[in-house]
């Protein structure tokens, strides 16, 4: 260093003088010992002893000027090793008011100054004063990299030594390193707040998003992801996707992610996600180092768009069904219409046992399966017609106590339990009845070793959260009856499919599939809900839940004696099918009434014209000519005031249908029908008695199954629930 080296040269000079001073004191001594001349020995030691003292004292005062240039050189590496300090840690602040606030702290610490002020902005741009400052004040502009003003650091001594050259060049290099690390602060902020408003940008998509390093780590995930995945952050990131869903290696969702890991272009699929058991609509976006996944549950989606496949199925079906079902129960009728016959004339001969009335009797009981088996698809697919009524459920499950005992057989423990104070419902009492019997059935062929069966009804308020819990589409006041079996129970992938016509998990010939599709349809079709809660080897519980009605129970009169009777009144038939109508003028012939038949509604009306006056107008609901059975009696109500009407019909499709129900008032006779029902319904028709829907108890306390109509006849009208096949 220069400093050094002029500090060794004095040094040396200082030497020379004191080495000088010594030789004189030599040659003075020397001088003496010859005994030279006093005078000239005095002059020689002045000289030496003043070279002496003059040289020690100039190496003195050099030895001290070196001290203070090293304390100087000390000072000075000092400040170059803070600086280059301070620059380091004002890098790493990211924010311009706390780069600041640090730089003056370290500005008064470093120059020994009494004042230091750092300010940003255009406004603090150019320093106050004169441009260089005065000896104890200092202010210096602070320079972006780009040249462009960003503020000034101002330093001030109110006393003591003025600024030195030194001191402004330590003030100028910190005011580089305060400028880079305020324009870095300002990079890092703005570099945050993109990142932030990124991160805010994917954390309100609903789309999940995770990055995937090379390794398959998490590097990033956003909330709706996790959400998703049901995990946390803190699980989530850094770990890799193998460790966290160990089931998904091998499966199809993965081997699609490893496809867009390898491959160079971007994927699109909808696959299973089998740690979830959730379907995820993903794509992956590669990229060097790593792929970008975007993904959604359409779970939800796929149920629903399933869901509609089933009832574009399940129309198609219920379109078919109400296509012959009509064709069908014409031709029903008149089978056992004849069957029926045969057994009457079998009687009267005197052979009750005869071969004869062995046909007859099983040709009934398969016309009965064939008639119940449409009513059953008629049922499922929603389009067969209702007779609701206010029911008190609590009555019902009382009155079926001992017919559910029957059936389940002494091995089933039955449970039956109504919760007090029960509410009312509006249903078709005996199509509940066969819902309750259907479910019995399915109970007691799922313990087949015995087991206990609870059958329950309570008042249940869905509100919004449990229907949408539950999986519900309706909210309200509801009551709930639950079947509850202890039996082997089904698999989810069997609860799917539950409700499907024509499934069932029995053996071939023990079940058609329709008991529960005909349940959940009835249901359906009364406004209500279905829901099946079942774990292999815990058993299974369904649950129906009804309408709440405030309507009040009317009292049900059934009249003591309805046996099988005719009369003379005159009755106006009209039924298009050649074979039905012939066939039901016979059977009312036979009853003793007197019968006009009409192929259509023209002819009706015409006869009506003509002057006839009927006490009964016996219709068919579907007849060709462009007239329905509705009209055709709208038109003879005209011209005869106060005609009572009795529909007839296969299937009536919507014709007297008000949201899936029987218009109030109608009548309606469901083909097949038999002699015995027919004669009933016409007599309490001309007798202005409304049929009561709830009619099991009240027909079999009545006696009517004492008039020759057998279980069969109560299996297919609907009338009793015993004897189905099981479902």
């Amino acid at each position: 260093m220069p400093i050094r080296r002029s500090t060794i040269s004095n040094e040396r000079l200082a030497a020379a003088f004191a080495a000088g001073g010594v030789a004189l004191a030599a040659i003075a001594a020397a001088a003496l010992l010859e005994q030279p001349s006093p005078w000239v020995v005095s002059v020689v030691w002045g000289l030496g002893a003043g070279g002496f003292f003059l040289g020690a004292a100039a190496l003195n005062r050099l030895r001290r000027r070196a001290a203070a240039l090293e304390a100087e050189a000390q000072q000075r590496i000092w400040r170059m090793t803070q600086l280059a300090g301070i620059a380091e840690h004002l890098g790493r602040l990211r924010d311009p008011a706390e780069v600041a606030a640090r730089a003056e702290l370290m500005a008064r610490s470093l120059l020994e100054c009494d004042e230091a002020e750092v300010a940003l902005g255009l406004a603090a741009a150019e320093p106050a004063g004169q441009p260089g400052g005065s000896p104890l004040q200092q202010s210096v502009r602070l320079l972006a990299a780009d040249g462009a003003p960003i503020g000034q650091v101002a330093v001030r001594r109110r006393a003591g030594p003025p600024f030195t050259t030194e001191d402004k060049l330590v003030l100028d290099q910190l005011v580089r390193a305060v400028a880079a690390a305020i324009e870095n602060a300002g990079l890092l902020a703005e570099s945050m707040r993109a990142r932030s408003e990124i991160e805010l940008i994917l954390g309100t998509i609903s789309d999940g998003m995770y990055v995937l390093d090379g390794a398959w780590r998490v590097r990033h995930v956003n909330s709706a992801a996790l959400r998703y995945l049901e995990r946390t952050r803190e699980q989530v990131v850094g770990a890799t996707l193998w460790q966290l869903f160990p089931d998904l290696p091998g499966s199809a969702f993965g081997d699609r992610l490893e496809e867009a890991m390898l491959g160079s272009h971007d994927l699109d699929f909808t696959a299973l996600f089998p740690p979830l058991k959730a379907w995820f609509e993903t794509r992956c976006y590669p990229f060097e180092g790593g792929l970008t996944v975007y993904f959604r549950d359409v779970t939800a989606q796929r149920e629903t768009e399933e869901r509609l496949r089933q009832s574009q199925k399940l129309e198609a079906l219920g379109q078919l069904t109400g296509g012959i079902a009509h064709d069908v129960n014409n031709l029903l009728t008149v089978m056992l219409g004849n069957f029926e016959m045969l057994a009457t004339n079998a009687e009267e001969r005197g052979e009750p046992d005869g071969s004869d009335h062995e046909l007859a009797e099983a040709g009934l009981r398969a016309g009965a399966s064939a008639s119940q088996l449409m009513r059953r698809l008629l049922a499922f697919s929603r389009r067969q017609p209702l007779s609701p009524q206010v029911v008190d459920i609590a009555a019902l499950l009382s009155s079926l106590d001992p017919l559910l005992r029957r059936t389940i057989g002494e091995t089933v423990s039955l449970y039956i339990a109504a919760e007090p104070g029960l509410w009312l419902v509006l249903a078709d009492p005996a199509e509940l009845e066969n819902a309750i019997l259907n479910l019995a059935l399915n109970a007691r062929d799922a313990m087949p070793g015995g087991g206990q069966l609870a059958i329950e009804a309570a008042n249940v308020a869905i509100d919004r959260v449990y229907a949408a819990v539950s999986g519900l589409d309706r909210t309200g006041d509801y009551i709930m009856i639950s079947v509850a079996d202890s039996g082997i129970g089904m698999a989810r992938e069997v609860q799917g499919r539950a409700f499907e016509p024509f499934f069932t998990t029995k053996q071939p010939g023990k079940g058609t599939g329709l008991g529960l599709s005909m349940v959940y349809g009835f249901v359906k079709q009364s406004g209500g809900h279905v829901m099946i809660d079942s774990e292999i080897g815990q058993g299974t519980i369904l649950r129906l839940y009804l309408p709440r009605t405030t309507a009040q129970a009317a009292e049900v009169e059934i009249p003591g004696a309805w046996q099988v009777h005719g009369g003379s009144q005159t009755i106006l038939l009209v039924e298009d099918n050649d074979m039905v109508r012939g066939h039901t003028e016979a059977m009312l012939r036979g009853l003793g009434y007197c019968v006009l038949a009409a192929a259509d509604g023209a002819e009706a009306l015409l006869l009506l014209q003509e002057g006839v006056r009927p006490d009964l107008l016996l219709t068919d609901v579907v007849l060709p000519g462009g007239m329905t059975g509705r009209e055709v009696a709208d038109s003879a109500a005209a011209v005869i005031p106060g005609l009572r009407v009795l529909f007839t019909s296969g299937y009536s499709g919507n014709v007297l249908l008000e949201g899936g129900r029987i218009s109030p008032g109608v009548e309606l006779i469901s083909k097949p029908f038999r002699r015995s029902e027919l004669a009933a319904r016409v007599r309490t028709q001309l007798a202005g008695v409304a049929w009561p829907g709830f009619a099991r108890t009240g027909l079999l306390q009545s006696g009517l199954d004492q008039s020759g109509l057998d279980q069969s006849h109560f299996v297919q009208s609907g009338l009793v629930a015993s004897g189905l096949p099981n479902q």
